[in-house]
Parts: C-alpha cells; structure tokens; sequence
C-alpha cells in the first residue's frame, strides 16, 4: 500500500513539469491552438504535416535531434516519391524572438550514415551482412573479397551513390556496393 502511495505521487511529481509545460499559458495555449486549425486548413496531407510539425518545434516539443535520429534510423529505406515540402511560413513579425536553431545549422546529412557494426554475417556467395546499432541490415551486392573482416564495433559508412543504389565500407575497408535488407 505505501509502495503505491509513493509510486503514484512520484508519477504525479514527475508529469507536473510536463503538464505546466503544455498549459503554459491561456494565451499561449490558444495561439498554440489557433496555429493547429490553421494547420487543419492546409490542402494536402504533406503540408498539414509539415504544419504540426513547424507548431510542435515552436512550442518545444519536437526537437532538431529527435527528427535527425529519426532520419538516420530511416537511411536508406524506400521512401514513396513526394513532391518537395512547401518553404516554412515567414514569421508573424519582426519582433518576434527568433530560435537559436536555423534549418541550415540543424541539417542532418541525408548523403551518408556513419554509425558502428552491431552484429556481422556472411549470405550465400560469401558476402556481407552487416547489422547497424540503429538495427538496419546491409548487405553486399557485389562480388568482393576483403582483406580483413568487419568486427563489432567498427565504423560502418553508407552513402548514396549512382542511380539510387548504396555503397558500404567498415573500418579502412574499401567501398563495396550494398542495399538495405530490411
């Protein structure tokens, strides 16, 4: 009984800054939710999106890092073809405080991926099956032999290169084409 006392007012502890954060204020609040039905008018599903998201790094909810990590984590997958996302709106007005982070000081590398070898394998054929720590599965697509073999822990590079395909390379290893497995 006690032990639930106290987990629940630690719970409760713990969910005021968060709850303080997201009823900043009653004008606050309601420019927050005037932002949201001006969202709601965008005409495509795209642009809404974009829309929230604009209004969720205004108010610090989403964050620069949270959207690369993301990003990163996505690398290399299929994305279905979309057209280019609208320019952000200009702000409201020149005396408005402008945030510390720009889009061109917060560009994530959307070319290439350094992350660390996880796990490593061999397919049929003797290639590569390289696991990432952000969970992506690699493999080789070309016939390559290597003079030494990938370790756990070793950097592992991916770029994009030539008409949508990938090319790998772990630790000093030279590039060898790849595609992503899962």
């Amino acid at each position: 009984m006690t032990m639930r006392i106290l987990l629940g007012t630690g719970l409760v502890a713990a969910c005021m800054p968060l709850a303080a954060h997201a009823q900043a204020g009653p004008a606050e609040a309601g420019r927050n939710w005037s932002a949201i039905t001006d969202c709601a008018a965008a005409p495509s599903a795209e642009q809404r999106h974009q829309c929230m998201d604009d209004v969720l790094r205004r108010t610090g909810l989403l964050s620069d890092a949270r959207v690369a990590e993301e990003a990163r984590r996505d690398f290399g997958r299929d994305a279905p073809s979309r057209p280019a996302p609208p320019p952000p709106p200009a702000p409201a007005s020149a005396s408005a405080p402008s945030s510390a982070s720009t889009p061109e000081a917060s560009a994530v590398d959307t070319d290439r991926l350094v992350t660390t070898i996880a796990s490593v394998g061999t397919t049929g054929y003797r290639r590569l099956r390289v696991t990432t720590a952000e969970g992506s599965v690699w493999e080789q697509t070309e016939a390559k032999s290597f003079n030494s073999s990938p370790k756990v822990g070793d950097t592992f590079e991916v770029e994009h290169a030539a008409l949508g395909s990938y090319r790998c390379r772990f630790a000093r290893s030279s590039r060898y084409r790849c595609q992503r497995a899962d």
